[in-house]
């Protein structure tokens, strides 16, 4: 499907991060990570991503070429004190959600799963259960 190509450039830039988002919000530690969660969660990006279902395979070609540099550059320029950072979090998750929606129940559906999916592989990877995550990402039915 063509809907990732109907969206703004500025639209794109933002669903493109949505997973490294999701990985800044799992994080164990303030919603940071540490050198070992940051090198698993960008190798579980990329086998997450080349497993995608099919409708979002031109998004995610897009996500894995900037996965590492978007996770990079959101640490670097979040706000540094925890509660604001986990709201600015919430906020940008919940503006790329309202794209997601915009593209339709199909495409919103099987973004969900693959989010859901791997949200679970990078709470895995980080040992901890995050209450607000498991609440805060819808789940596919």
């Amino acid at each position: 499907m063509k809907l990732f190509k109907q969206l703004s450039e500025q639209k794109k830039q933002e669903l493109i991060k949505f997973p490294a988002y999701i990985s800044l919000l799992a994080a164990s530690k303030g919603f940071k990570l540490n050198n070992a969660e940051r090198t698993a969660v960008i190798k579980l990006s990329h086998t997450k991503f080349f497993i995608c279902e099919s409708i979002l395979s031109e998004l995610y070609r897009e996500v894995d070429r900037n996965f590492e540099n978007d996770l990079l550059q959101l640490e670097k320029n979040l706000p540094w004190e925890k509660e604001n950072r986990e709201v600015t979090i919430k906020k940008e998750i919940q503006n790329i959600e309202m794209i997601v929606l915009s593209l339709g129940e199909i495409y919103a559906s099987a973004m969900h799963r693959s989010l859901d999916g791997f949200k679970d592989r990078v709470l895995s990877a980080h040992q901890v259960i995050n209450q607000d995550l498991l609440i805060f990402i819808p789940t596919a039915n």
